[in-house]
């Protein structure tokens, strides 16, 4: 399993908020592409570039699915997409391989699928 942490920010470079329904759109794009994603608390970050710190206020939009060639490619290409369609020069998105505590089926996520 794998874990994907999206830093989304809340704000367009130029100060004005990015709707909450567009946040929403990328958070149901992925919950129908791996089946659930959690949004956390609204964060803050800060940075230095070129001798000035800069701050914004962020969602972090976690995903934990299988740790595939398909995931992988999935982020990649929504980090483009979205650093066009959210304005940003970057969209940082970190990842790492998880495994959760007392795990009894091989896919848990098939197995949750089952109970519909």
């Amino acid at each position: 399993m794998r874990n994907y942490d999206v830093y989304l920010p809340v704000r367009y470079n130029d100060g004005a908020i990015i709707p909450q329904a567009t946040l929403g759109q990328i958070r149901d794009g992925i919950v129908q592409k791996f089946g659930g994603a959690t949004v956390l608390a609204l964060s803050s970050g800060s940075w230095h570039h070129c001798g000035e710190t800069h701050s914004e206020d962020i969602r972090i939009l976690r995903v934990i699915c299988e740790d595939n060639e398909g995931s992988k490619k999935f982020f990649e290409e929504l980090k483009e997409q979205l650093e066009e369609q959210l304005k940003q020069t970057e969209i940082f998105i970190v990842t790492w391989e998880v495994e959760t505590v007392n795990r009894r089926f091989p896919n848990s996520v098939e197995k949750f699928n089952r109970h519909c």
